[in-house]
């Protein structure tokens, strides 16, 4: 029987605007040129990318309905003890599309201009900086649970329901500190919006 005969779609597990979404629209257009059939991109946030990733794990094995998704996909079977599919019997994986550092950026209101200002800065305020992130378990929120456990300092836990939603409040004050994805922060930066302090990477990157 010919594959593919329909319409296929790409479920994207996290917020629109978010890295997973951006890697699932690059990759579409080669997609449908060379299979000669369209590819639908449709978001299913929620739950740290559990809802979406439960949707296509009940979804018919034939092909036609495929995962977009992040590392917290791959860390979450770690952190949670329930989680409604198992990563290995329910998915296939396919090919990675993306390898991206994060950035720690500020906002330009927090008067700190280097991650050694940052780790002084907080430790003089325990548990009255907050850092976002797209929610329980994402990357952003282990990078920053590591961070605070290798310097020793207090940042508290503000959860979002996707790294955009989570990006707009840091841009806008609200929280001051966050570990986002370079792909989506960069025009940000650029842009004076953000302050950037350091990757999570063992060297510079050329954005």
């Amino acid at each position: 029987k010919a594959w593919p005969e329909k319409p296929l779609r790409i479920v994207v597990n996290f917020g629109a605007g978010g890295s997973a979404d951006t890697m699932a629209r690059l990759v579409s257009p080669s997609l449908q040129s060379g299979l000669g059939q369209p590819v639908v991109i449709e978001i299913r946030p929620g739950a740290t990318g559990s809802i979406g990733a439960e949707f296509v794990a009940r979804q018919p094995p034939d092909g036609y309905t495929m995962l977009m998704t992040s590392g917290a996909f791959a860390m979450a079977p770690a952190l949670q003890s329930k989680l409604p599919y198992d990563i290995f019997r329910d998915f296939t994986p396919i090919v990675g599309c993306s390898n991206a550092a994060q950035v720690l950026v500020v906002h330009p209101s927090l008067p700190v201009k280097s991650v050694k200002d940052l780790v002084a800065f907080a430790r003089k305020r325990p548990g009255e900086i907050g850092w976002a992130t797209a929610g329980i378990g994402s990357t952003g929120h282990l990078a920053g649970a590591l961070f605070n456990e290798l310097v020793g300092i207090r940042l508290i836990h503000v959860p979002y329901k996707s790294n955009p939603a989570a990006a707009i409040d840091v841009i806008g004050g609200h929280v001051p500190v966050m570990f986002d994805q370079l792909s989506t922060a960069t025009p940000h930066i650029r842009a004076g919006k953000v302050r950037a302090l350091a990757i999570t990477a063992g060297e510079r990157n050329p954005l």
